[in-house]
C-alpha cells in the first residue's frame, strides 16, 4: 500500500480546485458578469459602426446627417435624445441608417443589448459651419455612443468612437465622461 499523492494526481487536483474556484468567483455574481458582456457587445457594435462611418467617409467624403436624434430607440427631429416616445428601434428613413445599411457598409444596424431609454446607440454628427468643419455642406467630425453598465472607472460611463479632436476625451474609441465633451 503506497501513502501519499504522486505529482501528476497532486497536479491534476490543484488544477480541478483551480476550475472550482474560478466557478464560484463567476456563480458569486453572475449580475455583474452578464452586465460585462453586454458592455463587450456594446463595445464590438460601436466599434463596427464607426468602421462603417468611417467607409462612408472614404467613399462620399464626408460623414451622414441626422434627423437631430438618430438612436437605436427612434429618432426625434428637435429636441434632447432620446425621444420621449422610443419605437425600440433605428428610424430606417434616416439618413444615417440609409448611409450605412443602405450604402451595404452594414447588412443591419445593431441594436444595444437592453435597448431602453437608458442603454441604447447614439450618433452625433458635426457639421455645417460647426467648427473644425469648413464646407457649410458637409458633416466632418462624428462620435457614436452607448451608456455601459459595468464601466471600468464608474467616471466613464459611456463608450464612445469619435474622430472629433474638439472633445475633451479627443478621438478613438474609449470609454469617456459623457457623450458630449
Amino acid at each position: 500500500m503506497r501513502s501519499g499523492f504522486s505529482l501528476i494526481e497532486l497536479l491534476i487536483v490543484v488544477a480541478l480546485l483551480g476550475i472550482l474556484s474560478s466557478s464560484v468567483v463567476v456563480a458569486a455574481n453572475p449580475t455583474k458578469r452578464l452586465a460585462q458582456a453586454r458592455d463587450a457587445q456594446r463595445k464590438t457594435n460601436i466599434g463596427e459602426i464607426a468602421n462603417a462611418l468611417q467607409a462612408n467617409y472614404t467613399t462620399f467624403g464626408q460623414y451622414p446627417q441626422e434627423n437631430g436624434c438618430d438612436s437605436s430607440i427612434g429618432t426625434k427631429e428637435n429636441g434632447n435624445c432620446p425621444p420621449s416616445s422610443p419605437t425600440g428601434e433605428w428610424d430606417v428613413v434616416s439618413p444615417f441608417y440609409q448611409a450605412l445599411v443602405g450604402q451595404q457598409l452594414l447588412k443591419v444596424l445593431p441594436v444595444d443589448p437592453k435597448n431602453d431609454s437608458t442603454y441604447y446607440y447614439r450618433y452625433e454628427p458635426k457639421g455645417a459651419n460647426q467648427n473644425p468643419c469648413k464646407d457649410e455642406n458637409t458633416v466632418c467630425r462624428f462620435w457614436i455612443g452607448a451608456r455601459l453598465e459595468s464601466p471600468s472607472d464608474p467616471a466613464s460611463p459611456v463608450f464612445r468612437c469619435s474622430d472629433d479632436e474638439t472633445l475633451n476625451d479627443g478621438v478613438g474609441c474609449k470609454e469617456v465622461s459623457n457623450f458630449y465633451k
